[in-house]
């Protein structure tokens, strides 16, 4: 079992490179305000191919250790999916982009709380920053909902809040990952 987990912490520096992707991404957002529509569409499509393409290779590489990994496997080719086809389909509305980004940041939130509760079983400490953080991705996705012409006038910050608290929410777990990672070597003489 120990060296199940020791194989899957391994991967904690492709759970980084997701969580830097997406927080240089959301900086740029926020660094750029007011531009809206366009740039919002061009991050959301870089920064979901990226998670859907290390998703899915992180999920195939680990798919003896995941529970349940065809739902990773499938959420991740949705992603991937949802950011090509904002990329070839360049006359898409502001309603239709919002709605896009919703289903985005809900998937990603309600996986992220699924994963801090996996990570709180595993003893892994750290766990309630992905809770908060996955919780701050949902509410983000039940806001674009609950308010969409908010949403579509404010897409360039709702965007950049949720990619960062996404990328924050990486970050942390692959620092726990690999912190976890360094103490089943140290216990099994590695």
């Amino acid at each position: 079992m120990a060296n199940k987990i020791a194989d899957v912490l391994k991967k904690w520096w492709l759970v980084l490179l997701i969580g830097i992707i997406s927080l240089v991404l959301g900086i740029v957002l926020i660094a750029n305000p007011g531009t809206g529509f366009n740039v919002a569409r061009v991050v959301g499509i870089i920064n979901f191919i990226a998670i859907g393409v290390f998703g899915i290779l992180s999920v195939i590489a680990r798919r003896n250790e995941i529970p349940a990994w065809g739902w990773n496997l499938v959420g991740n080719i949705l992603i991937l999916g949802l950011g090509i086809f904002i990329a070839v389909v360049p006359g898409l509305s502001q309603t239709v982009l919002v709605f896009l980004f919703t289903f985005a940041f809900l998937f990603e939130g309600i996986s992220g709380i699924f994963g801090a509760f996996t990570l709180k079983d595993q003893g892994v400490s750290g766990w309630g920053w992905t809770l908060a953080l996955s919780i701050i991705v949902v509410l983000l996705g039940i806001l674009l909902v609950a308010h969409p012409l908010v949403a579509a006038l404010s897409i360039d910050i709702i965007v950049a809040a949720a990619m960062l608290c996404f990328g924050i929410t990486m970050i942390v777990l692959s620092i726990q990952m690999s912190k976890t990672k360094a103490e089943i070597d140290k216990a099994m003489g590695k």
